[in-house]
């Protein structure tokens, strides 16, 4: 099921279509009045009256433009929430990945102490009690955490299945990797860009100095009358019975003045609110830019000793006994344990950029996972 399908979109999708098939508009006939009378109880009626009360032309105009502004905003809160959809799904892939890569680290550690402890059996120059009650312990503590690990696997696999109606596989995926992040960081064109956040705040602001003005608007709604009249008691003729009435209201009196005035005292907060965010969302952005840069240095890190193990990886099988053999690979799956450990905290601080960044929202059939950015379907066409 795609995230677009998500039931927490349902509501925006509603309101889009509400607005798209019925938007709010006001009527050109305010109100419609029919009167009759009678001079005594008992006759016939003998005058007839009616009333039309136009609507204010300024206050149909300004309902027109808030149902379309109503429109701009309903879309965007779509899409941020369409992100905030995608993230979710983002983080359980997240989780479900490195789950799976721990596994099998665990996996090899395990293997690596079974060994150990075979030969350590094998010892030729007797049993070693206290080296075999070590490696006994450390080998039980493996295999529960492994057996811990791959319920941890199942678990997270079936929540995304159950979310995505697919299977997850993780043999063949290209994970999008911390030196494409960083590129990615650094390559970014923001000249022409507008964060969906910032425009979800303008667009609410907007709706409400719309919604002002239209309580400016419908202040003066009765603008007057028109009004025709039948009166069968005066003279002969037809043109004696009929005549007419207009009516125009004077907008001399405002009666909700002071709840304008209220309205109006509100939206100096919010304007300057709405300025300051600007300001907020900036620094979060920097901040979270740093974060991903210190991450980043710290995976290089990581990664250089690997490097360097692996340098030392000749000298070690050639003039090393057994024990000196699994304490280097020992140490190097320790190291690929950080590096995992730190790939997965990038990860997290990118898709938290993203976020803040807006791009969840405006990009959202980019798979940010994989390895050169390429668009879900062809991500889950593979």
């Amino acid at each position: 099921m795609s995230a677009q399908n998500d039931s927490r979109l349902t509501r925006y999708a509603e309101e889009l279509s509400f607005l798209e098939q019925d938007q709010i508009k006001t009527s050109w006939i305010r109100e419609v009045e029919v009167r009759g009378r009678s001079d005594h109880f008992s006759e016939q009626l003998s005058e007839y009256r009616l009333r039309l009360s136009p609507s204010n032309p300024w206050e149909v105009k300004a309902n027109k433009e808030y149902s379309k502004q109503l429109q701009q905003t309903t879309q965007i809160n779509y899409q941020l929430a369409l992100a905030r959809v995608l993230k979710d799904r983002y983080e359980q892939l997240i989780e479900s990945y490195f789950v799976d890569s721990r596994t099998q680290l665990l996996s090899q550690l395990l293997t690596i102490r079974e060994v150990q402890n075979a030969q350590i059996l094998e010892g030729t120059n007797g049993l070693n009690a206290e080296a075999l009650l070590e490696a006994e312990s450390e080998i039980s503590d493996l295999e529960i955490d492994l057996a811990e690990s791959k319920l941890e696997l199942i678990e997270t696999n079936q929540i995304i299945q159950n979310t995505t109606q697919s299977t997850v596989d993780w043999s063949a995926w290209l994970m999008i990797q911390p030196e494409q992040i960083m590129a990615f960081l650094d390559g970014r064109d923001t000249s022409n860009y507008t964060n969906p956040y910032i425009r979800s705040s303008e667009e609410k602001l907007a709706l409400e100095e719309q919604m002002l003005t239209i309580s400016k608007r419908e202040a003066f709604s009765n603008i007057g009358f028109i009004q025709a009249d039948m009166d069968l008691d005066q003279g002969n003729t037809l043109n004696d019975h009929l005549g007419f009435q207009v009516g125009i209201s004077l907008p001399i009196v405002n009666r909700d003045k002071a709840d304008l005035a209220r309205n109006r005292f509100k939206l100096i907060e919010k304007r300057n609110d709405n300025s300051r965010l600007t300001e907020i969302m900036a620094q979060e952005i920097e901040s979270q830019k740093n974060q991903i840069k210190a991450l980043y240095e710290l995976h290089r890190l990581i990664d250089s000793k690997i490097n360097r193990a692996e340098d030392l990886a000749q000298n070690i099988s050639t003039s090393a006994n057994s024990n000196t053999i699994f304490k280097y690979r020992r140490y190097k799956l320790d190291l690929t344990w950080k590096s995992l450990d730190t790939h997965e905290r990038l990860l997290s601080a990118f898709l938290d950029y993203l976020e803040l960044e807006g791009l969840l929202a405006q990009r959202p059939l980019i798979n940010f996972l994989s390895n050169n950015l390429e668009p879900i379907h062809q991500t889950n066409s593979k």
